[in-house]
């Protein structure tokens, strides 16, 4: 039997895709939106998130946020990395086409665990800021992928993951937000 070596990773960042949709007319000044945030299945990338009970709480009051460039909507990651005073390399969305904070998931309560095709996922309620990110909202509500879905991007930062065989499993994280993904973007 093959030992499973945990590492404390000092706070690697990855991301997880999953997918956005309109839920009904804005209220207001808030469109709502709903999330499939994370499951437990291997990804893609030969990831698996585990404790999913324990970290749904986490995308409380956390950001939804797109980029967009040109007159795209959704463009993936887009910030540049800039070296501090100090040394240290950070993260900076200070340039014209870097992600922008559009929207938000409230508070625990917009958040719950849900079964969806045999598969245990963490589900978000939404809201994006309809004002500030018209063009998004029209796009849900016309032009996105089937009845407005888009793929989103959900990035952590891996506090703990233990690896067996070619799957890294990460049981302790922290959740940094929620970015809208463009169509040719994954």
């Amino acid at each position: 039997m093959e030992k499973i070596k945990t590492v404390d990773t000092g706070g690697k960042l990855v991301s997880f895709q999953g997918t956005l949709r309109l839920l009904g007319k804005a209220d207001g000044m808030l469109q709502k939106v709903e999330v499939l945030l994370l499951n437990s299945d291997v990804n893609r990338n030969d990831w698996q998130y585990l404790n999913l009970d324990e970290h749904r709480k986490l995308f409380a009051n956390t950001p939804i946020l797109v980029a967009y460039r040109g007159k795209q909507v959704g463009d993936g990651h887009n910030f540049e990395k800039v070296r501090n005073p100090d040394g240290s390399v950070t993260a900076s969305f200070m340039s014209a086409t870097a992600e922008r904070i559009v929207g938000w998931f409230r508070d625990e309560s917009d958040i719950r665990i849900e079964t969806i095709d045999d598969k245990k996922w963490i589900v978000g309620i939404g809201y994006i800021w309809k004002w500030y990110a018209q063009e998004l909202v029209a796009k849900l509500r016309g032009q996105g992928r089937g009845n407005g879905d888009m793929s989103v991007s959900i990035e952590t930062l891996i506090e703990e993951m233990h690896n067996n065989t070619s799957t890294d499993a990460y049981p302790k994280y922290q959740i940094l937000g929620t970015t809208i993904l463009g169509d040719d973007v994954d």
